[in-house]
């Protein structure tokens, strides 16, 4: 799963859904929010979600391309 975080504090801001077994090319999308304080840069990050050791134990390759971030303005 990618995961967004804040890079003072490590706050957790979102993350995608767990990218499971084989397949095509698809787009995938999450939203978060960065705070307006204390999180003035972030970590974007493709962690492993084990829970428990045995989970720790996988195969295979992962592709991604394009991948980008996009600021949505919000009317207030």
């Amino acid at each position: 799963m990618w995961t967004v975080t804040c890079a003072s504090g490590g706050a957790a801001l979102g993350e995608t859904p767990p990218l499971r077994g084989n397949g095509p090319w698809r787009a995938f999308e999450a939203q978060f929010e960065v705070p307006a304080q204390d999180c003035a840069a972030q970590w974007l990050v493709l962690r492993l979600p084990a829970r428990i050791p045995a989970e720790q134990r996988i195969g295979g390759q992962a592709w991604f391309d394009a991948i980008k971030i996009t600021r949505q303005r919000t009317s207030n």
